[in-house]
């Protein structure tokens, strides 16, 4: 059930909670919502920041957030839903909510355009036009209820962000690691 087919009634049922406590927290359906969100999100931030921020070199921390990112998603479907894909039909603030949290992805790849020793080269919205491609392929997998295969994704997503900020062969060079890790841990499992 989404955003738009979720009624109050469905929210008081889900959370165990009366009528009354319910409007003593929240205004309506959208407030309700919204807080949900802001947790959900700051939840995945928080993953994803601790990833990015270990040491090393920007390539391989973006890669990290990615994988954090991808694995917080599969880990939490409902929060994956939530955060993807209702929020486009949760209204205006919610759409402008999305865009924040969406910029801050932009930002930390952005980090890499300025930290790379070419950047000059790399156009300037090649980490909104990265960001934006993660997006929709992480939108159409959840759409499609296959949330939990996201972290499989990783190598793919990974050549994809990296690509324009290290060129093709080091990009190449990551995707077929992590093409092979997630190999040798599928034969082992």
């Amino acid at each position: 059930m989404g955003y738009g087919q979720t009624a109050v009634e469905d929210i008081i049922a889900c959370a165990g909670v009366s009528r009354r406590t319910f409007y003593d927290l929240f205004k309506n359906k959208e407030e309700a919502f919204l807080a949900a969100y802001d947790d959900g999100v700051e939840r995945l931030f928080e993953a994803v920041t601790a990833a990015y921020e270990q040491e090393g070199p920007w390539p391989d921390r973006a890669r990290n957030g990615l994988a954090a990112f991808l694995c917080g998603l599969a880990q939490f479907p409902d929060l994956a839903h939530m955060c993807i894909v209702d929020v486009l039909a949760a209204g205006p603030t919610a759409l402008t909510r999305r865009d924040a949290a969406m910029q801050r992805f932009v930002d930390m790849i952005e980090e890499g355009r300025r930290e790379l020793p070419h950047v000059a080269t790399i156009p300037a919205m090649a980490a909104q036009t990265v960001v934006g491609g993660i997006h929709e392929v992480i939108y159409a997998r959840i759409v499609r209820n296959e949330t939990g295969t996201l972290p499989d994704l990783l190598p793919d997503l990974a050549y994809s962000m990296l690509l324009p900020f290290v060129g093709q062969d080091d990009a190449l060079a990551e995707y077929r690691r992590l093409s092979a890790r997630a190999e040798r841990a599928r034969r082992s499992a």
